[in-house]
């Protein structure tokens, strides 16, 4: 880690010490300079606006890692400002964090199109890389033409163009018998007509050794002691298919098209999730969704208009149906009378949401220096179940609602420096019901909830080679539906959740040079936030939690990046992010007041390193080696002026490095890549006491034509 932070704190210093030479060179030398744009030439709409807006935006080209084995968590996890945290091996739980803010505080879409409720299987940790073609990462100000209720971030998948023909065929095997395979194409006829499918199949036994684990004896009483053992209960399959099929450079749109989408998992789940004190069996979870879309495209050089309507249901079942108890080397006992793992007897809960998403945006330029763009959606969700073996199970027998609308106003401008200011207003309506803790009556809630928010965002290039950035919001989050509705099984609803809202700033600088053969590049950003009943997860009994509201949250941080890049054969590149996400409620006499605290659980300094080489042989092969490291600081479990610090629960400092190696044949389009994760076998927990994997070996093959 020292060494990340002096490459950077020398990168940096080079980079700015060079801004006074590179100030006065000619209008001729300064047009040469190689300046790092947001995918500079493209020619969308929506790339344009994103490069001029002043937002503060990561975009992660995914070309470098289309022939390694990662999925697209672990491609966002090296990047600034970003840290993700898993529960255990492919398919587990994870929790990914941007700018101090979390889960469903940042918001996620596929193509614009938002990903909230599309079930388990369509997870990030899903998706191969080798389906996408880049990430929109936004820091803090979310663009209106995604129209979300993001607190403060989002994050953009984007698909291939659809006017070029290919086939992209990938398998990849490895450690825990893990098994990843993605087969996408694509067939465009004169420019007019394309269908494209994208698909992957994804499985692992996540057998990997848990060590240092708490021995039981037969009557599941602590010994004491601790013992090693491999999780023989976390198995996990995932598969999803698509297909599209539509028009594009027509008159009339340059883009129609028709989606579908079919996408299921199993899940062997081996603990709760926050614990590894109890552990199952016999439990498990099947989950499936099928979805529709319809999208349209159009613009006509001075106006642009977008939409898209989709529709859907997601499936989950649980089935909890062991009556046995569990130790960790998979022995076990017969339950007294018929009690269950996770349930007070045999279950098997069926849960089901009925989704709808739409979303028109349309701007129009007004002159060469302003603009003007509107956008709303809808986003609804309805559940319904129940449970075909515990009759008293019946959270979910009468069906319960969600519903969302956004609308948003934004005024562009383009002259000294480009920006926006924008106006966005949130509607909420939710019917809930549940059970009186006394009698066991039905409750009935309505929960009606209205907020704006409003914001700007504005950037200044005084150089070629310098950017000046700036964006601020006070943005507005809508309580998600398993939030507020519970899961059935490890979270308990709250009707009584409120929206959360915070007041964002992000201030940046961006610096991109080049001298002879390589290419210089920095960036720093400032975030502040001030959030208000800021929803947070509490896991307040073994096997539960429930979301609950804080009262005020602050967080304020910095993150700060370098590059140096060979314009032939190697990279390095570094980040730091340093993050205080601090407690502004103040408790009332009869509860312990924790004002001041940093917000427990939460990684508040991490960074990565990451170097690259490559040579060409005289066939045109290329040959790869690839080195990251990553570094995450300790960090209290619970609040951090409760007890002795010396003695509190705390996840340790980690750090962790991966190697790759591949090769590619016959004009690029054969390719093979070894790769060795956590290479010094290291022990990590992003979670206190449950263990993530240690090293695994993968191999990967890929066609593509």
């Amino acid at each position: 880690m020292l060494s990340g932070k002096l490459f950077l704190s020398g990168g940096i210093v080079f980079t700015i010490s060079a801004l006074f030479s590179y100030a006065q060179a000619s209008d001729n030398d300064a047009a040469d300079l190689d300046t790092v744009t947001v995918n500079a030439g493209a020619t969308d709409r929506q790339l344009h606006i994103i490069e001029n807006s002043g937002l503060n935006v990561d975009v992660i080209d995914t070309d470098e890692y289309l022939n390694l084995s990662k999925d697209i968590n672990q491609v966002l996890n090296t990047t600034p400002g970003i840290i993700i945290r898993n529960s255990g091996g492919l398919g587990s739980r994870f929790k990914l964090s941007l700018n101090g803010l979390s889960e469903k505080q940042i918001r996620y879409f596929i193509d614009g199109v938002p990903m909230e409720d599309f079930g388990d299987a369509l997870s990030l940790d899903n998706y191969p890389v080798n389906i996408v073609e880049r990430i929109d990462v936004f820091k803090g100000v979310v663009p209106i033409h995604l129209s979300s209720d993001a607190l403060g971030g989002a994050i953009n998948i984007i698909t291939p163009s659809l006017t070029d023909s290919y086939l992209d065929a990938s398998v990849s095997y490895g450690s825990f018998n893990t098994t990843r395979v993605a087969l996408s194409g694509q067939y465009s006829k004169n420019n007019r007509y394309f269908s494209r499918i994208s698909s992957f199949w994804n499985s692992s036994d996540n057998d990997y050794e848990m060590k240092e684990l708490p021995e039981k004896d037969s009557f599941n009483n602590l010994t004491g002691s601790t013992v090693s053992e491999k999780r023989f209960h976390d198995e996990y399959q995932s598969r999803m298919l698509a297909w599209e099929n539509g028009i594009i450079n027509a008159d009339w749109a340059d883009k129609l098209s028709l989606s579908l989408t079919y996408a299921d998992n199993r899940n062997n789940i081996q603990h709760p999730g926050e614990s590894i004190e109890v552990v199952y069996g016999g439990l498990y979870s099947r989950s499936n969704s099928k979805l529709a879309s319809v999208n349209y495209k159009k613009d006509w050089g001075h106006t642009f208009l977008q939409a898209y309507l989709l529709g859907g249901k997601t499936e989950t079942t649980y089935y909890d149906t062991e009556t046995r108890s569990y130790q960790w080397d998979g022995s076990f006992t017969e339950n007294p009378g018929n009690r269950v793992e996770a349930s007070e007897q045999p279950s098997i809960l069926d849960i089901n949401d009925n989704v709808v998403r739409s979303n028109i945006y349309a701007r129009h330029d007004l002159n060469k220096q302003f603009s003007v763009a509107a956008a709303i959606s809808f986003n609804r969700l309805a559940r319904s179940g129940g449970d075909r073996l515990f009759e008293r199970n019946d959270r979910f027998d009468d069906p319960q609602s969600l519903n969302k609308i956004v609308s948003a106003l934004d005024f562009g401008y383009q002259g000294t420096g480009s920006g926006s200011v924008f106006y966005k207003h949130y509607q909420m309506k939710a019917t809930t019901s549940d059970r009186d803790i006394n009698n066991g009556s039905e409750i009935d809630n309505e929960i009606n909830e209205s907020d704006n928010g409003f914001g700007f965002s504005y950037q200044y290039q005084p150089y070629s080679f310098l950017t000046l950035l700036a964006s601020g919001e006070r943005a507005v989050r809508l309580p998600e539906s398993y939030e507020l509705l519970g899961d059935g099984i490890f979270v308990r609803p709250n009707p009584q959740l409120k929206p959360e809202t915070s007041n964002n700033f992000n201030a940046g600088v961006k610096v991109n040079l080049s001298s002879g053969s390589r290419n210089y590049s920095a960036e720093s950003n400032l975030f502040v936030r001030k959030a208000k009943d800021f929803i947070r997860y509490n896991a307040d009994r073994i096997n539960s939690g429930i979301y609950e509201n804080l009262q005020d949250v602050d967080i304020q941080g910095v993150e700060l990046s370098g590059a140096i890049e060979g314009h032939e054969a190697g990279f390095i590149s570094a980040s730091v992010t340093y993050q205080d996400l601090i407690n502004q409620t103040r408790a009332d006499e009869n509860s312990e007041d924790h004002h001041g605290d940093r917000v427990p659980n939460e990684p508040y300094f991490f960074g990565s390193l990451k170097g690259g080489y490559s040579i060409f042989d005289s066939q045109y092969n290329e040959y790869a080696l690839y080195w990251t490291s990553r570094y995450v600081h300790e960090y209290f479990l619970h609040w951090e002026s409760s007890g002795d610090s010396d003695e509190k629960n705390k996840i340790d400092q980690q750090v962790t490095h991966d190697l790759e190696l591949s090769a590619s044949f016959s004009d690029q389009s054969i390719h093979a890549s070894f790769s060795i994760n956590n290479l010094t076998d290291a022990e990590v927990y992003d979670n206190f006491d449950i263990q993530k994997p240690g090293r695994a070996y993968f191999l990967k093959l890929r066609y593509n034509y």
